[in-house]
């Protein structure tokens, strides 16, 4: 998995969003929040009923309607950042977390708190920085501390990249 990981930045260096041919890869894709970017090909959830979605739903509250270890790729592009309760946020990655195959990959896309483009949006209420990361990835200290407590499943490995505006793309696997 390692190896894959290495090989994921299939595009610019100063880019962070996956090329076409990284997401052509995965036969199961889910595009979770989709808003206005509805993917032909892929399972397209959102919150919203103004926007076209296969599914409507809250990813903070409801159970994902899909078994276990459905996809082979999550895609959470202006999602996380938005989520209000704590509880949510522990719900919401637990699902991710549940549908993802165990070779799956999870790439959320969100502002950088280290940036200013993190206050741009109004309803972007939480704050990640890479390190924020560390509390669902298994064997760091911060989610031994903290991330376990907080109940949240143990993610493998993640990487993040931050482009020169502040977007960061974090990938997570099982």
């Amino acid at each position: 998995m390692r190896h894959f990981l290495r090989r994921f930045w299939l595009f610019r260096p100063r880019d962070v969003l996956p090329s076409e041919e990284f997401f052509a890869r995965f036969p199961k894709k889910l595009n979770l929040g989709c808003g206005r970017d509805y993917r032909d090909g892929w399972e397209n959830w959102d919150y919203s009923a103004s926007v076209k979605a296969d599914v409507h739903l809250d990813i903070a509250r409801d159970v994902f309607p899909s078994d276990d270890k459905t996809f082979d790729l999550l895609y959470v592009n202006g999602v996380i950042e938005q989520i209000a309760s704590h509880e949510g946020l522990v719900h919401a990655l637990n699902e991710c977390h549940r549908v993802l195959t165990d070779e799956g990959v999870a790439i959320f896309i969100l502002p950088n708190s280290h940036f200013p483009l993190t206050f741009h949006d109004p309803h972007d209420i939480r704050h990640f920085v890479p390190e924020t990361f560390r509390y669902f990835s298994a064997g760091t200290k911060s989610y031994e501390r903290y991330g376990k407590f907080y109940g949240y499943k143990p993610w493998r490995s993640f990487q993040a990249r931050t482009d020169k505006r502040g977007l960061m793309s974090v990938v997570l696997t099982k």
